[in-house]
């Protein structure tokens, strides 16, 4: 009996001693709510250039081509675009805003393109609305080049309702986003064969 009593106290103060302290988790998830975007044209054609129309010495700038652009979200939401050169480092003339046209046969750089997101045509919810530009991945919003998305994925470009100067909530945007491309000076390009300018951009939507 006396060992029975002894075997019993121990039972009973470690069930004490473990049930003193005890892990209490809370898990949950904040998300947005969901976003598409969306633009009319996503293979923009230059054509069959003829290098009769070139330049020789400065580069000749192409004309500019118009495209939808479209954000629709789930409801309210803070969102912009950031934009990645699948070309890197064949833009003709270097700028954080300009993208390149890819290499002719010899190497050299073919041109450039820039997106511009153009603020006149911005509509955030029915109303007119701004750009909003950030170079430093929304730690700030002021940028050299306002209205331009960037060739870093750091630089972003969103929308507000009140002012340029930072974005704001909204559900639907819609507006243009205009190419403006430039073909290099055809002495730096070997002319000797057809040249295929090969230009690709990816467009993300970003959360901010």
């Amino acid at each position: 009996m006396k060992k029975l009593s002894v075997l019993l106290i121990l039972l009973t103060t470690q069930t004490a001693m473990a049930a003193m302290s005890i892990d209490m988790t809370v898990t949950g998830t904040i998300e947005p709510p969901s976003c598409s975007i969306a633009t009319g044209v996503t293979d923009f054609s230059l054509g069959a250039i003829s290098l009769g129309t070139l330049s020789r010495t400065v580069e000749t700038r192409l004309p500019d081509q118009n495209t939808p652009l479209t954000i629709v979200c789930a409801g309210p939401t803070l969102a912009g675009i950031s934009a990645t050169d699948n070309r890197t480092g064949t833009a003709s003339f270097v700028k954080d805003v300009r993208f390149g046209l890819g290499l002719d046969n010899a190497g050299n750089k073919i041109g450039w393109y820039e997106y511009e997101v153009v603020p006149s045509s911005i509509i955030l919810d029915g109303a007119a609305g701004f750009v909003a530009t950030s170079a430093n991945n929304g730690t700030t919003w002021a940028s050299p080049y306002p209205n331009y998305l960037g060739t870093q994925p750091n630089y972003i470009v969103s929308f507000s309702k009140i002012s340029a100067s930072a974005p704001g909530p909204f559900s639907t945007m819609s507006g243009t986003m205009r190419l403006a491309p430039a073909i290099a000076p055809y002495s730096t390009l070997d002319t000797s064969a057809q040249i295929q300018i090969d230009g690709l951009a990816t467009l993300t939507l970003v959360y901010l």
